[in-house]
């Protein structure tokens, strides 16, 4: 679903990480340790009603 489109407030982050294989702990536990302080400061200001900024014009266009 394009949230963009719909007018939500996406805040969109991408993680670049080296193939670190197929398995799926390798591929998930890395993002978790090095981003989490970001995701946990993000959700923080949410549950404190600080306001969403929207970056849906650096999104491609989805489909």
């Amino acid at each position: 679903m394009d949230w963009c489109r719909k007018g939500g407030d996406i805040t969109y982050d991408a993680i670049d990480l080296p193939n670190l294989g197929d398995r799926i702990l390798t591929n998930h536990l890395a993002p978790l340790l090095t981003d989490q302080g970001t995701a946990i400061s993000w959700l923080t200001d949410r549950l404190q009603s600080e306001p969403a900024t929207s970056n849906c014009w650096t999104m491609p266009f989805q489909r």
